[in-house]
């Protein structure tokens, strides 16, 4: 339904609550909100000096070692709603523990017309400066800052995504889940709670806060005594190949080049998000990946301009708290800032994405294809480190794998509509999390079709996220079938195509083939068909 408070129309999703209808279980008074694996040494410190700045909010007024509790956020949100005129506090609903997750909605006027920026926080309990800044952020946006940068767009906020993870100090949800990688599964209701709002909404542009761990083990034989992680700051933006080239461009050559120049002036080193291995006494350097399960690809996929934001904290406790919060603030006031100063070519761009990606799945035959596997490029280069024993940054050789610079493995023409037998309604069900509309067949329809058989099978040793993981092969082959009444149909004109493709194509990554949520077996067909035209579909 659509509600109204002090002028300012949000959306309040019934869905919301049925997203999070759990129980009510009040968290403890006395909330640990902290945790700390190891020290800094103090000549590594003094390369990471305190900026000239100074935040209000709880983490750095009230007096205490821990982080901001549960109770401090939410005193201090319900401050900012009722003090200013274009600030709203919503609620997502409860936690797994029964914990609230606040929104906050930010608008001057009815907002039509503007592009929307999606802030969010902490979806891993121990990354304490990804929700401070959100807290700074919306101190700033319900004030004089706000009051400006609202002419041009609308801003929806949502400071801390997992706030059972966040008393714990854990960076997993109560259920032993990863949030940041449940965005196209949806085995837990904060996730779905996020996507269910995110659906209605609609931003053009998403920025998905976190922190990363300096990593002293990975890097304990480099120099005397070791090394750690160097960047200030990493930021990445959607690296799916499936995400329009226009938006992958415009991320890259815009938004994120003009962060990093905004932190260099700031004297914040910054660069790109990686994850890092080593494989047979070689550091490997990974840009971080394509998969549609993380939050940052997800976004993109809807399509829309998607940011991960990471600031070097995890382990550390309050070392450089105030210069990793004030680096995660001056990378979100940059994205703000120009989402602000190109809204209308912003509005243009996504919202021309998006119809491009459903005029493309209203015909076949075009050669246009969706990518279901690609690989990254492999080249050698250099990482910068800190050296501990010298206190000084030094450069290694790494492998590095770019998937900006990813190529396509296999691809498929796109098809009309995924097509599913009526049982598979865990699938369908699992999809409209995503934004995808699925339709219901009104009666049973004899249709040419494209089908899967399982041609090889591979099923991981260990479970990820609780579920096996399933790697196929298929052999794609024309027939016709009889599809009964009520069976599912995906149609690919739509704005989250897309992403409905990466998880109906059984080799994808994260398909729910590979999940399990769709069943398989070597040498049968799979109840997914690909309809390519021809027939008429009873819908």
């Amino acid at each position: 339904m659509i509600r109204s408070k002090k002028g300012f129309v949000v959306v309040v999703a019934a869905l919301l609550v049925a997203a999070l209808a759990l129980p009510a279980v009040h968290a403890a008074p006395d909330t640990p909100y902290y945790g700390k694996e190891f020290s800094q040494p103090e000549k590594v410190l003094k390369l990471y000096p305190d900026p000239d700045v100074r935040f209000e909010t709880p983490a750095f007024t009230s007096g205490q070692e821990r982080f901001t509790s549960q109770e401090e956020m939410i005193r201090f949100l319900r401050k900012l709603d009722e003090s200013s005129p274009w600030t709203v506090m919503k609620s997502l609903g409860r936690s797994q523990e029964g914990r609230e997750i606040p929104v906050l909605f930010f608008q001057r006027g009815s907002g039509k017309g503007k592009p929307t920026v999606w802030l969010q926080g902490q979806i891993h309990g121990n990354e304490p400066a990804a929700g401070e800044a959100m807290l700074v952020m919306a101190q700033k946006l319900a004030g004089e800052y706000g009051r400006k940068l609202l002419k041009h767009i609308n801003v929806v906020l949502v400071p801390r995504v997992n706030p059972d993870g966040s008393y714990a100090f854990e960076r997993r949800m109560a259920n032993g889940m990863d949030g940041n990688r449940d965005h196209l599964k949806f085995d837990t209701p904060e996730a779905r709670a996020i996507h269910s709002l995110f659906n209605e909404v609609k931003p053009e542009v998403v920025i998905d806060a976190h922190e990363y761990n300096p990593d002293p083990e990975l890097l304990k034989d480099v120099g005397k005594e070791g090394a750690l992680k160097y960047h200030d700051l990493l930021i990445l933006s959607g690296k799916n190949l499936n995400i329009p080239e226009e938006i992958r461009d415009f991320a890259d050559g815009v938004m994120v080049k003009a962060a990093k120049t905004r932190l260099a002036k700031r004297g914040f080193s910054s660069g790109d998000y990686y994850t890092a291995a080593k494989r047979d006494g070689q550091l490997e350097i990974t840009e971080g990946g394509p998969e549609p399960r993380i939050g940052r690809n997800s976004f993109a996929l809807k399509p829309a301009l998607s940011f991960l934001v990471e600031t070097r904290g995890i382990g550390i406790g309050r070392e450089n708290f105030l210069r990793r919060v004030a680096a995660q603030v001056t990378t979100h006031q940059s994205l703000l800032e120009t989402a602000a100063s190109r809204a209308d070519q912003i509005r243009r761009l996504v919202d021309g994405a998006r119809k491009e990606i459903v005029e493309k799945g209203k015909r076949v035959g075009d050669d246009d294809e969706v990518i279901v596997t690609s690989r990254a490029q492999e080249y050698s280069t250099t990482l910068p480190v800190v050296d501990i024993a010298e206190a000084k940054v030094k450069e290694i050789p790494v492998r590095y794998f770019s998937h900006t610079e990813g190529k396509a493995e296999l691809t498929r023409e796109r098809p009309l509509a995924y097509l599913l037998m009526p049982e598979q309604t865990d699938a369908a069900w699992r999809l409209k999390f995503a934004g995808v509309k699925v339709k219901r067949m009104k009666k049973a329809a004899k249709l040419p079709v494209e089908s899967y058989i399982i041609t090889g099978k591979e099923t991981q040793e260990r479970p990820y996220e609780g579920h096996p993981q399933h790697q196929v092969t298929t052999k794609v082959v024309k027939k016709t079938v009889v599809l009964p009444k009520g069976s599912w149909i995906i149609p690919m004109d739509q704005p989250t195509a897309n992403l409905a493709a990466l998880a109906m194509e059984p080799e994808s990554t994260d398909s729910y083939v590979t999940f399990g949520f769709i069943p398989s077996k070597v040498g049968e067909e799979l109840p997914i068909y690909r309809y390519m035209g021809g027939g008429r579909l009873g819908r």
